[in-house]
């Protein structure tokens, strides 16, 4: 037909895509796959990081920590949270996925001044778990949502940075706080359950595994 003429053949536009997302997507072999199909099995999960599955599935089953995410996302919304990822660093507030270079101003003027800024909100680390040294000048709160694609990319690049510039090196500390957006129907479930592992003191081994799976993440 005429109007068809100058179109490519369907065939060859998927063929095309099919190659792109081949050459671009490149799976780590470090990711553990503890996977029923293709969907992560939270409690397989907790079985591969070695804890009591008994216990988990208990956990996960009656909700344990469902009061514990509310108040993460009412002490993140009187903080100005709003969408995720929000993160403060001793009140120096940045919001979404950005670039390396503002964490890292960020922090370099947190450890020259560690006083929080004049009218900035200043969300505590709570109960939760938290990564390096406790007792650092600078704390990094994150609030995230697990199933967050924004979080995600936060997670694999400058979270990552600053952990290995900045946590590791016990310059400050991270704290993971729950923001499940309510239209993410697995940030929930996904929250609760790396809640269930933290009791058992796997919490950061648990969150890091989420995100990497974060495409096989179960939609309840």
């Amino acid at each position: 037909m005429e109007q068809n003429k100058n179109l490519l053949p369907i065939s060859i536009i998927i063929a095309a895509i099919v190659i792109a997302g081949a050459i671009i997507y490149k799976p780590s072999a470090e990711k553990t796959q503890p996977v029923v199909g293709s969907v992560l099995d939270y409690v397989e999960l907790a079985k591969t990081l070695g804890l009591d599955t008994v216990k988990f599935k208990t956990c996960v089953q009656t909700h344990k920590y469902k009061d514990e995410i509310a108040k993460d996302e009412k002490d993140g919304g009187a903080a100005g949270v709003n969408g995720t990822p929000s993160t403060f660093i001793n009140g120096r507030m940045i919001e979404g996925a950005d670039v390396y270079a503002k964490y890292k101003s960020a922090i370099e003027a947190a450890l020259k001044n560690p006083a929080i800024p004049d009218g900035a909100s200043n969300p505590s680390k709570d109960d939760d778990a938290v990564l390096g040294n406790p007792n650092a000048s600078v704390g990094i709160i994150i609030f995230g949502d697990y199933q967050c694609p924004f979080c995600e990319r936060a997670f694999q690049a400058s979270e990552a940075q600053a952990r290995k510039d900045y946590v590791d090196t016990g310059k400050a500390y991270m704290v993971f706080r729950d923001f499940p957006l309510s239209f993410h129907q697995a940030a929930q479930p996904a929250a609760e359950a790396a809640e269930c592992a933290h009791e058992q003191g796997k919490y950061w081994e648990y969150h890091d595994e989420l995100f990497k799976n974060q495409a096989r993440l179960p939609l309840q």
